[in-house]
């Protein structure tokens, strides 16, 4: 790893722990519970595991992840099984990243005619755990698609793990509308809870697919390519 890259890395780092005093020192505003850890605790969570992934990949030796595009074929040289998972769950992740911040998303309709729409639920109107991840989502994508270069091909690990706790922070959220303590007696959660599982259903499959098919790519090219990873890092 290079000195650029090392310096990157710390700048990640130190931006983290900002954001993580920033998120500690919230004050609850007007119109919802006095309760902040309601409202942001999943998102502190994920920044924690920012802070272990990005602890891990500085201290560790990995291969340069080199990234390469032809027409709408995203590909990483060397890591084929990564870039067969990349390829499919892209277009859902750039279609989320991009959208309008309208609050928490779901899936309607069931096999191939499943789409991703906002929930009308009063209470989904506004999520600040949705908007953050989804922050975090678009920055993930940029960075692991970045035009190939030395610092680029060795800070695509960075934005790979934080893309993986993105994925699983968030279906954790997406599982919990209708069943947490916060939500499980209100009524309007009645007829979407299903359908805001599904979606955390997709993103926890991506995560598991792309985590798997990078550290196969680690292991069968004897350690020289590929996106190793540890699931520990992530969200608990």
């Amino acid at each position: 790893m290079n000195d650029i890259t090392k310096n990157l890395i710390d700048t990640e780092i130190l931006n983290n722990r900002k954001t993580l005093t920033d998120l500690g020192d919230r004050k609850p505003f007007e119109g919802f519970a006095d309760n902040v850890k309601k409202y942001y605790g999943g998102t502190i969570s994920l920044y924690r595991s920012f802070a272990r992934t990005l602890d891990r990949i500085k201290s560790t030796k990995l291969p340069a992840l080199r990234y390469a595009k032809d027409g709408d074929n995203h590909t990483f040289p060397g890591s084929p099984r990564f870039s067969v998972e990349f390829r499919k769950a892209y277009p859902a992740l750039e279609q989320i990243a991009n959208s309008p911040d309208k609050g928490c998303m779901l899936i309607e309709g069931l096999g191939n005619d499943r789409t991703l729409a906002f929930c009308n639920n009063p209470l989904c109107s506004f999520c600040p755990e949705c908007a953050a991840h989804k922050q975090e989502l678009r920055k993930a994508l940029e960075g692991i698609t970045a035009p190939s270069g030395e610092v680029a091909d060795e800070m695509r690990h960075v934005h790979v793990g934080k893309l993986y706790n993105v994925l699983n922070s968030w279906s954790m959220h997406q599982f919990s509308r209708g069943t947490d303590a916060s939500s499980f007696t209100n009524q309007a959660y009645e007829n979407d809870s299903y359908k805001h599982k599904k979606l955390g259903a997709m993103f926890r499959g991506m995560f598991q697919n792309m985590l798997s098919g990078g550290n196969s790519d680690y292991v069968e090219s004897g350690l020289t390519s590929g996106t190793p990873h540890n699931p520990e890092d992530m969200v608990k």
